[in-house]
């Protein structure tokens, strides 16, 4: 897997937030990194990686079975802090899951100046915009104690450079991955008789930069063309009932399918059988969402204002469209419903582009990477 043999004396401490006790992308991606070091270590002989999490408890952890050293540290700040001060003693690479702890980084560095520290970022953690978390003055001195910051995409890259005055010489790109799935193809056939998109999405206050309130208002127009047309919203929260409201005054709430949360069960008939996954978000991050609908062989329609367009490649695997570009947004849905055979070699392509950039594989190798150019800088 690796390029090169590793040192057989290094030894990695991951420090993050909750990752066991809570489901979410973020606690997702964390253990996503505890089996990558996991793996990267056993096959390189090196030393059992370190985890260091805040907000798990030792029954989130009992049930683990990578080849790690977790240290459950619950709510207390300060048996993280004494376990940075044990372990940043004996630790080449030291990785933080979010900015949050950046103390805990300036912690390990005073102790091991020679210890070298990587930061993971992600979006709306590191963004500074209006509605995201806000940088705290003392961030940017801060991460001169960070020697790498691996990012999920070039956009959050780049907006944290912009906010945190960081060079861009700073960051590595470091994608998102999804597991493969294990399940029986379906690509609707016939859009004259089964023609419906599909939105998976919280539906929290600050979740309207999702823009499904921009498919709502594209779907007059489709509906001149796909009389039977329907549009199934899967997911729950407070713009619910604003978005119902609006499907109403918009005369379309009779095609429109609002599901709420749904089985898993459920949540797969959704996908095998929608011709096409929308969400011209503004919100995304990376768009691991995008991946999860490439994965069921269903083609995607993006925004272009977050890092989703670095993932999608236009007119190939889906389309990226401006939120506001209502016209487009319409015409991109219409062509892709009654045009199924191309829906689904876009869908097709974009199952392949997963499983060639966007597995666990290809994740592991990342960090691999990521590994041997600090250790050869």
């Amino acid at each position: 897997m690796q390029t090169k043999t590793l040192d057989s004396n290094l030894r990695f401490t991951f420090c993050a937030l909750e990752s066991y006790s809570m489901v979410g992308g973020l606690q997702q991606f964390n253990r996503r990194v505890v089996s990558a070091l996991a793996e990267i270590s056993f096959k390189s002989n090196l030393f059992r990686p370190t985890i260091i999490l805040k907000g798990d408890t030792e029954q989130d952890i009992a049930q683990r079975i990578e080849n790690v050293n977790f240290i459950a540290c619950g709510s207390s700040h300060k048996k993280v802090a004494m376990n940075i001060l044990k372990f940043a003693k004996y630790t080449d690479i030291m990785f933080f899951g979010h900015i949050n702890l950046l103390p805990m980084a300036i912690l390990a560095k005073l102790v091991n100046p020679r210890l070298k520290t990587v930061l993971f970022v992600h979006g709306h953690d590191v963004w500074n915009t209006k509605g995201t978390r806000q940088k705290k003055k003392w961030e940017s001195w801060a991460l001169n104690f960070i020697d790498k910051i691996a990012s999920v995409s070039e956009f959050t890259a780049t907006l944290m450079s912009d906010a945190f005055h960081v060079p861009k010489d700073k960051f590595y790109l470091f994608p998102n991955a999804v597991d493969p799935l294990v399940f029986d193809k379906k690509i609707v056939e016939n859009s004259n008789t089964s023609s419906f998109l599909l939105t998976v999405s919280r539906m929290a206050e600050h979740d309207i930069g999702k823009h499904v309130d921009s498919v709502l208002r594209a779907m007059p127009e489709i509906r001149k063309y796909i009389p039977n047309v329907r549009y199934r919203v899967i997911g729950d929260g407070i713009l619910r009932s604003q978005l119902q409201k609006l499907a109403q005054d918009l005369a379309v709430a009779d095609i429109v399918d609002f599901m709420g949360r749904v089985s898993d069960e459920e949540l797969a008939q959704s996908y095998a059988g929608a011709t096409v996954f929308v969400m011209p978000s503004e919100k995304e991050g990376f768009g691991i969402v995008f991946l999860e609908a490439w994965l069921r062989y269903v083609p995607v329609i993006c925004g272009t204002e977050d890092a989703s367009h670095e993932v999608i490649t236009d007119g190939v695997d889906g389309y990226a469209i401006h939120h506001d570009d209502i016209p487009e947004l319409a015409k991109k849905i219409t062509d892709l419903l009654l045009n199924p055979e191309k829906a689904k070699a876009m869908g097709e392509a974009g199952y392949k582009k997963v499983q060639q950039q966007y597995l666990m594989t290809t994740f592991t190798q990342n960090l691999a990477k990521l590994i041997e150019e600090i250790i050869s800088a």
